[in-house]
This record gives C-alpha cells, sequence and structure tokens, in this order.
C-alpha cells in the first residue's frame, strides 16, 4: 500500500494558479502602476511563475519597467520581436486573451502572493523530495543527513522572507 501511495505522489501536478499568474500579467498590462506592487512580493527573473512562459512575460514586463517604457501589447510584442519567444508565449493573441480575461488591477498584490505561496510550496516539495532521496543514499552519518534537511529546508524558508525590493537596472 506504501507503494501505491508513493506512486500516486509522482503523478500528482505541482501546486499552482494559472488564473492568478495570468491576472498579474494582465493587471500590469492594464494598470501601469501595477508592476511596482508585484515587485514586493515576486522576484523579478519570473522565477515563482509555474507556468514558464508566464514567467517569460513578466521578466520581459520588468525589463520595459527597467527601461522606463510603458508596459502594454505593443511595447510587449516589441520586446519579443526578432525572437522565437513572442510564438513561444503564444503569440499577441495570447497577451491579448490574457488582458482580455482581467477585469481590474485592483486585486493585483493579492494575486501575487497567490503565486508566491505557490512557488514556495513547490520549492519545500523539491526539498522533501531531495530529502527522502538521500535518506535512501547509503547515509554514513545521521547527524550529517539532519543538517542538510535543515540546510535544504532552511534554503526555502529563506526565500519565504525574501526582500520587499530588489535593485534593478
Amino acid at each position: 500500500m506504501a507503494i501505491q501511495a508513493q506512486k500516486g505522489l509522482l503523478h500528482k501536478v505541482p501546486p499552482h494558479n494559472l488564473e492568478a499568474e495570468q491576472a498579474v500579467l494582465g493587471g500590469i498590462l492594464i494598470e501601469k502602476d501595477a508592476i511596482n506592487k508585484v515587485l514586493e512580493v515576486l522576484p523579478p527573473d519570473g522565477s515563482d511563475f509555474y507556468h514558464n512562459i508566464h514567467g517569460r512575460i513578466f521578466s520581459s514586463m520588468v525589463d520595459l519597467f527597467e527601461k522606463n517604457v510603458p508596459i502594454d501589447i505593443v511595447t510587449l510584442a516589441d520586446q519579443f520581436k526578432g525572437t522565437e519567444t513572442l510564438n513561444a508565449v503564444g503569440g499577441l493573441p495570447y497577451i491579448a486573451e490574457i488582458v482580455e480575461s482581467t477585469p481590474t488591477a485592483a486585486n493585483i498584490s493579492y494575486y501575487a502572493k497567490i503565486v508566491h505561496e505557490k512557488s514556495l510550496l513547490r520549492k519545500i516539495i523539491s526539498a522533501s523530495t531531495e530529502i527522502v532521496a538521500r535518506g535512501y543514499d547509503n547515509v554514513e552519518s545521521a547527524d550529517e543527513f539532519i543538517d542538510e534537511a535543515e540546510r535544504l529546508i532552511f534554503d526555502v524558508s529563506q526565500d519565504r522572507a525574501k526582500k520587499a525590493f530588489y535593485a534593478l537596472k
């Protein structure tokens, strides 16, 4: 029975909320100052987004913000021009769909917190999986193993308490 439970865990989708991710991106496209609220919660590299495409769109938005360029569909598409990235993110229709599905940017901080929370859950699952895998390896010292497990969990907890300000270019 334990093996069946373990197999079930292997096929679970990691925690994420695609609607919250889209609401963050759409909110930034709707309201010019929304990115300031989001950067208080999410890292500028887009690593908290589950959907890789959303992370790429977000990091491009941050690039535009750093260059003092307005963030909208046109400037975002121009940011991707000359690369395969625009097609990879779903093209202009996907970006337009994100904007259309976001009624307001009023709750953008809340949506960003959801994205961040799901990212933390994925990181703790990853650290836990690594701890389990190492536990089955030839552990020579229980004390060293515990120290390593604590370090992995501590790294995730440090990410939770990350700074609210990032050095932008």
